[in-house]
């Protein structure tokens, strides 16, 4: 329980900042009310109903979705490239195989691990 709660009535303000997690963990008890006006009978006789402004709201919808399809639009290009790259790099692949430009696996690996243990010790940061 906070320390400026004691039984159901607050004992001072809370001047400590608080994060929005902080004040929405606390009571209802525990939040100093007494700073904020009363709603009284004039407020409610002066007060209005007011609605957003629907063409306004559509046009931010509108807008909104042609961000989001032009954003789309961006990201299946982008996939559409590197696909096209992956498909290029297998034919060549598969060219150099049908050609036979190819090496053993094994063959890689042993000159991999000789190129590897041919390396200093420890590599300098």
């Amino acid at each position: 329980m906070p320390h400026n709660v004691k039984g159901n009535a607050m004992t001072k303000p809370n001047t400590k900042a608080m994060t929005a997690d902080e004040i929405a963990a606390l009571p209802d008890r525990a939040i100093d009310f007494t700073d904020i006006a009363e709603l009284d009978e004039d407020f409610w006789r002066r007060a209005q109903i007011v609605t957003p402004d629907q063409t306004r709201m559509n046009a931010v919808r509108e807008s909104y979705a042609s961000e989001v399809m032009r954003d789309a639009l961006r990201l299946t290009e982008n996939r559409e490239r590197k696909l096209a790259a992956l498909e290029a790099a297998m034919a060549r692949g598969m060219n150099d195989t049908g050609a036979g430009r190819v090496r053993d696996a094994d063959d890689v690996f042993a000159s991999l691990a000789s190129e590897i243990a041919a390396l200093p010790d420890q590599m300098p940061v």
